[in-house]
């Protein structure tokens, strides 16, 4: 089955086996995942500058869980073990204790992917947030803008010159 298009054409990842004419006989083909490196996206240092602290300091953390999410390679590890399980190196009931570190890494991925603030909220829930966020935007809007008015009504009504 073939990976989703992205809509830009850069692959989201290569998986590359050896050849086979190259490995010996009986051996474990070793796999590699290659992920493709993305541009430094200036416009996210710019928005990171401008936040308050807690956000920047919130924003840093997340930014460095996803990148340690990033890390983890469980493909070509899986891809190894389901070929030894293939070629019969792994018998099915040693297939357990062989996906050991597999279970280990999905573990970690767990506790890290815990850190990462709202990753457990719901998106009807995001979305009330967000529509409560925005009307209470409004409300202080309408409040400043009625505030200016009667700011500039006051300061005609005296006659004076602000500028």
């Amino acid at each position: 089955m073939a990976p989703p298009d992205t809509g830009n054409n850069t692959p989201i990842a290569k998986v590359q086996m050896e050849n086979d004419t190259t490995r010996k006989s009986g051996s474990t083909p070793k796999f590699s995942l290659e992920t493709p490196k993305s541009p430094t996206n200036n416009s996210e240092n710019e928005n990171a500058v401008s936040m308050d602290v807690d956000e920047s300091d919130s924003a840093a953390s997340t930014l460095e869980y996803i990148r340690q999410l990033k890390e983890v390679d469980l493909i070509p590890e899986l891809f190894n073990l389901l070929y030894d399980l293939q070629e019969g190196n792994v018998i099915p009931k040693d297939f357990d204790n062989n996906a050991g570190s597999i279970r280990v890494k999905l573990n970690h991925m767990r506790q890290v992917t815990r850190g990462i603030k709202g990753v457990d909220e719901s998106i009807p829930y995001r979305q009330n947030q967000i529509n409560s966020l925005e009307a209470s935007n409004q409300k202080t809007l309408s409040f400043l803008s009625d505030f200016k008015k009667r700011v500039e009504g006051n300061i005609e009504e005296k006659g004076l010159n602000i500028n």
